[in-house]
C-alpha cells in the first residue's frame, strides 16, 4: 500500500487534529469580543473532515490491522460529526 493512500485514508483524523491546533492559536490571539469566529471555524472544520469521510469507500486497514475504516464506520464518523457540528452551531444561534 504506498503512502499516499494511507494518507488519504487518514485525512479525516489529520483534519481533525490539525484543525483542533490551529483553532487554539487562533483562539488564544483572538480577540475576546469575537468568539463567534471560532465557533463557526470549528464547524467548518468538521464539515471539511466530514467532507473527508465522504469521499472514501471499501474497506482499508492499516498500521497493522489497528486503523480500519470500512462502511459502518464511515457511518459512524458521519454521524459523530454531523452531531458535533450541529451541537456548535445551535449554541452559536442561541447566544444571538
Amino acid at each position: 500500500m504506498s503512502p499516499a493512500l494511507q494518507l488519504s485514508v487518514t485525512l479525516p483524523e489529520l483534519t481533525l487534529a490539525l484543525g483542533a491546533m490551529v483553532l487554539l492559536l487562533v483562539g488564544v490571539s483572538a480577540r475576546k469580543e469575537q468568539p463567534d469566529v471560532i465557533l463557526w471555524l470549528a464547524v467548518l472544520i468538521l464539515a471539511l473532515a466530514a467532507f473527508f469521510v465522504l469521499q472514501g469507500s471499501g474497506t482499508t486497514t492499516l498500521f497493522g490491522d489497528s486503523f480500519i475504516v470500512d462502511p459502518f464506520a464511515r457511518v459512524m464518523k458521519l454521524l459523530t460529526l454531523t452531531g458535533a457540528a450541529v451541537t456548535l452551531a445551535g449554541v452559536a444561534l442561541l447566544a444571538l
